[in-house]
């Protein structure tokens, strides 16, 4: 997701550019332009009431007064000032005269052109190369739809390359100067590869941006990533459908957890998120039925790492109000099926200990174990976070997880982790002495 972003807050920088230098620029000649008419008007008006205390000390010379100030207009000469500030507002209002001129022209003549100038520029500042077969719009609406819209980036740490059948972009151009915001981002058909890192430290979106009504629609992605528990990763995902409503750039975690409605297919097995948002209360659900176990324990890790075979149901409910609450009072439902255990060689003794402990109680549910138990967290650890796992969604479901497996097993595993590795370090200390 935090390529998406990137592309998209890249996106954004030229049309805020431009528009910034048309408004700063008919700004200051108005400015300037309405500055200059005043002093004009008012430097007669200073002349008569100066002739008008002069009349009263010079009595003498009131008709020479008279004919010097009455009529200014016609004798008195313009400051250098005025001068000056008449040229400079001129100058401004023709400068962006002449921008909105050729903004139209282009507009009209060379919009592809211009697109293909903008996605040559993120190339340049971002490393994502960006193509198309075709591209319409409007630059004036900020409208853009792409056929054959196509992006990939060779960075060694997050290559992607992802293709676009048809990508539709609503940009709200009155929005460009302080927050850029989208009406509406339409992807589909969309297909391509992913390299994913979880562990890796998440860099938010240099410029901040939202999104008003995120869909992707018919897409067939693959996620590639690292070994991580022991296991590597290529994951097949398909979306029928995925809305966000909205997605914002400082809260992408957030969003794309409380405020999705999705249906696809993960691992070849369906999976379907549902979220609403009203003046009462807020409530989302995500569920997965018959997942592999290498794929949740890639992300999850213990105690799913420590099964070698099997199939998980997986339920999240979060359900508050008022929708404003802070806190996440989660469910999380979990159905262990068709379980072949074994405890991973290369653990630290004391994870050996916790693990020896519930993988005997495991062996004794191997055909089905159900677990329920609570999640809570605070939207505050969403912030800036470009995924839930780098918002500690998975750390806190397992760390749950283990608490109810060893509440079941009547085992308290935090328990035994924690006194094995108070063994192991007064060991060290004994042969330290």
């Amino acid at each position: 997701m935090d390529s998406f972003a990137e592309v998209v807050s890249a996106w954004v920088a030229p049309f805020a550019i431009v528009l910034i230098a048309v408004c700063l620029l008919g700004t200051v000649g108005l400015g300037l332009l309405v500055g200059t008419i005043v002093a004009r008007i008012r430097r007669p008006t200073q002349m008569r009431e100066s002739a008008t205390e002069e009349s009263a000390l010079r009595e003498s010379t009131l008709t020479q007064v008279e004919q010097i100030y009455v009529e200014p207009d016609a004798r008195s000469p313009v400051s250098p000032t005025i001068r000056w500030l008449t040229r400079l507002s001129v100058a401004s209002l023709v400068t962006a005269v002449l921008i909105l001129g050729t903004v139209t022209i282009v507009n009209a003549f060379y919009f592809e052109s211009a697109i293909g100038w903008i996605c040559a520029r993120i190339e340049s500042s971002r490393g994502i190369k960006v193509q198309f077969d075709s591209a319409s719009g409007s630059l004036w609406t900020g409208e853009v739809e792409f056929t054959g819209f196509h992006a990939q980036r060779a960075d060694a740490e997050r290559p992607f390359d992802v293709k676009v059948e048809d990508l539709y972009l609503d940009l709200a151009m009155p929005t460009l100067i302080a927050a850029p915001a989208f009406e509406s981002v339409v992807a589909q058909r969309v297909t391509g590869e992913f390299r994913i890192d979880l562990d890796a430290e998440e860099k938010p979106p240099r410029r901040e941006f939202e999104i008003r009504s995120f869909e992707m629609r018919a897409a067939k992605i693959k996620l590639v990533g690292g070994a991580r528990n022991g296991r590597p990763l290529e994951l097949p995902v398909e979306v029928d459908l995925w809305s966000v409503t909205p997605l914002r750039s400082n809260w992408l975690a957030h969003d794309l957890l409380l405020r999705s409605n999705a249906q696809g297919r993960v691992a070849g097995v369906p999976f379907e998120g549902q979220s609403e948002i009203t003046d009462e209360k807020r409530f989302c659900r995500w569920k997965v039925s018959r997942l592999p176990i290498d794929v949740a324990a890639y992300a999850i890790g213990p105690p799913l790492a420590w099964l070698q075979e099997g199939k998980l149901d997986f339920a999240l409910e979060e359900e508050a109000s008022p929708p404003s609450s802070e806190m996440l009072q989660m469910k999380c439902q979990i159905r262990l099926r068709d379980l072949m255990v074994s405890v991973p060689e290369n653990l630290p003794i004391q994870a050996q200990v916790a693990a020896a402990a519930v993988t005997g109680w495991l062996e004794t549910h191997d055909r089905s174990l159900e677990l329920e138990f609570p999640i809570t967290m605070n939207t505050r650890q969403f912030a800036n976070r470009l995924s839930p796992w780098g918002a500690g969604l998975e750390q806190a479901v397992a760390n749950a997880m283990l608490a109810e497996m060893g509440r079941q097993s009547g085992t308290d595993v935090h328990s035994l982790r924690r006194q094995s590795a108070e063994a192991i370090e007064r060991f060290q200390e004994m042969l330290g002495k």
